[in-house]
């Protein structure tokens, strides 16, 4: 007998402030990672590339989630 299981359920989002950061690094089945980014008013954002790059392997299809094309 096998039993399928539904595969994991992956989702995204962005937290408000540091609190809300740390209270989900706190939970087991939440992954998460903190991304520096640069903003220049008139101009798309600009991510840290090794901590995005970083964050990428931990989270595959992030750098699909930010809209990150390349």
């Amino acid at each position: 007998m096998i039993r399928l299981l539904p595969k994991p359920v992956h989702k995204f989002g962005e937290v408000k402030d540091e609190e809300q950061f740390d209270a989900l690094t706190k939970k087991p089945n939440h992954i998460t990672a903190a991304i520096t980014q640069t903003q220049v008013p008139g101009q798309d954002p600009v991510f840290d590339e090794p901590e995005l790059n970083a964050a990428e392997k931990k989270m595959p299809g992030l750098k699909q989630f930010l809209g990150i094309t390349e």
